[in-house]
């Protein structure tokens, strides 16, 4: 049995580990600054989309990689080199998402993010308001910046990448 990567899978490998290497510059200010600052976001912005690994499970029609579950993994084992802001950096689109939005939704929301012109975040849970969303503390205040987040979530992704934070249901 051949184990050895396919040409395209050695490229996208590739590609990963260079996006990884060249996020890692902003892990000092992420760490400092508990976030990324505007300069960093558009670095990232610019980067990422032209990597190859971005959107690598959304299909190929609506800008993704396309590639199959084992070049996902590839690519997910190199960029888990990186801290959640700059792992997050690189956009995956909820596999739900083609099966769960409406047209309009993917042309808001979906296809910039594929495309990498925009970051959105979610939150989905509190340790005491399981699935009713009336009972989540979390608070997103509006701040000349954008928003601060106070939150006692479980489970928070590309809060410090964001452009803008789902917040249905949060008080």
């Amino acid at each position: 049995m051949d184990f050895s990567h396919s040409p395209r899978l050695a490229e996208l490998r590739e590609s990963a580990v260079e996006l990884a290497r060249g996020s890692a510059v902003h892990e000092d200010e992420r760490e400092a600054d508990n976030g990324l600052g505007p300069q960093s976001r558009a670095a990232l912005r610019r980067t990422a989309p032209a990597s190859g690994p971005q959107a690598t499970n959304a299909p190929v029609a609506w800008g993704g990689a396309g590639p199959s579950r084992v070049e996902q993994v590839t690519v997910e084992e190199e960029l888990g080199t990186l801290t959640d802001a700059l792992w997050a950096a690189v956009w995956r689109p909820t596999a739900a998402a083609p099966l769960a939005s409406t047209p309009e939704q993917r042309e808001r929301y979906l296809l910039p993010e594929i495309r990498g012109e925009r970051f959105g975040a979610g939150a989905l849970t509190e340790p005491d308001a399981g699935s009713a969303p009336r009972r989540i503390a979390t608070v997103a205040e509006r701040t000349p910046d954008g928003y601060r987040i106070r939150m006692g979530t479980t489970e928070a992704q590309r809060l410090m990448v964001a452009d803008e934070i789902d917040k249905r249901g949060l008080s």
